[in-house]
Formats: C-alpha cells, structure tokens, sequence
C-alpha cells in the first residue's frame, strides 16, 4: 500500500508461489480492490487467482475457474480485469490439450463469483489480452493473434455479459507477435477504443478504432 508521494506504507504477501513472470492487474470494485494474477500449483498447474482487499485484510487467494493447464514455463501470460461499480469482467488466456484460446467471464458481485468462461478466440491466439468496459452490458477483449492473412494483429471483439458476440475485427496488423511486442493495453475513451503496444524497434505504437465498428 502505497500514499500519494509513493510511501510504501504496508506490505502483504498475497501468494508464497506464483507464476511471476505473468503481469497481474488489479481493479477497484464499489468496495474493494480485486486483484487477480497466474498461480503455480506444485504439479505446474497455471490457473488465474483472484484475491480482495476489504480496507482492512486480504482474502485468501480463489481460483477464477480451473482450466488445467499445466506448463512447466511461465508462459508470460497475465489475466486483465475491468470494472465498472461491482461488474467486473476478467479475461485471461489458456491453453489446457495444447489448445490456445482467450476466455471471459463475468462477476456481478465484485469478484466474488464468477460465471462460467466464455471462449473469445480459440485455436490461433499468442494471448496478452486486456479487457475493457463499453457499457450496455458489454466489453472489449484484445488479444494477439492474426489477421485473415495470416499476419500478427491485435484482435478485439465485444463480449456481452449473456455471452452474446460479435465477429472480432483486427484493431491493427504488428510487425510480430513476438515478446517484443510487449501487452498491448486497452481502454475506452467516448466513442473509441485505443489500444498502446510496443513496436521492438520504432518504439510505442498507438491504435485507434471506433467502437461501433463492434457491433
């Protein structure tokens, strides 16, 4: 816990065994942050966790749904969370039998439950996903993947909280879907989605597109 001036005023260890390279991400629900992140099991199974804090003390650490996947390497793969009062939307990739894919789920109570996965992309996608709020009941999951080419992009598609879709478009084709690339981030801002990445060798990239080019 850190104050205004970036005093670390209190420290807590939230998980002993985690897959540390994944990013983490962290939300602030009507009450509570909700911190979510990639755990190790002894055996290397690599589920998402999810953890609160009510003002006072930490939960202890919950599965967000048990994919079984087991790798015995980071796969530098962190979950994203968005929410908006106690909606929260958390979006996450995965690979259980070999298969990619990228999943949502919903919670409408702050994190402490969450629906079942909802598959976003499956088959082709390299993951880094993040998620973003659109109102009415939506959000927007990037991820990268490829275009209809062939090409490395980074995909978005509206997910509705019934698991209600539309087809993902290509927010922008990339010169790789390498680690250079870096995790692309998403947020909304009126009428458009925006979305940063890092370019190995020209440096930040900045993509824009019109969220009603997701309907």
């Amino acid at each position: 816990m850190l104050d205004a001036t970036g005093t670390v005023e209190q420290r807590a260890l939230l998980d002993d065994r985690t897959c540390e390279c994944c990013p983490t991400t962290a939300v602030r629900t009507k009450g509570e942050a909700l911190v979510a992140y990639r755990d190790r099991s002894a055996d290397e199974v690599r589920n998402i966790r999810l953890v609160r804090f009510d003002g006072q003390s930490w939960s202890d650490p919950a599965v967000l749904h048990d994919d079984g996947w087991r790798i015995e390497g980071c796969p530098v793969n962190g979950p994203a969370l968005a929410a908006a009062g106690d909606r929260v939307a958390a979006a996450w990739y995965t690979a259980p039998g070999g298969v990619p894919r990228v999943n949502v789920a919903f919670s409408a109570d702050g994190g402490r439950q969450f629906g079942d996965p909802i598959v976003v992309a499956k088959g082709t996608p390299t993951g880094r996903v993040d998620v973003a709020w659109l109102g009415e009941g939506r959000v927007a999951v990037s991820w990268l993947g490829t275009s209809a080419d062939g090409a490395p992009a980074l995909r978005v598609r509206a997910i509705a909280t019934d698991g209600a879709s539309r087809p993902a478009v290509p927010m922008a084709t990339l010169a790789s879907a390498s680690r250079g690339v870096g995790m692309p981030r998403l947020v909304r801002s009126g009428p458009h989605l925006y979305a940063a990445w890092t370019h190995p060798e020209e440096g930040v990239q900045v993509g824009r597109l019109r969220t009603n080019a997701l309907r």
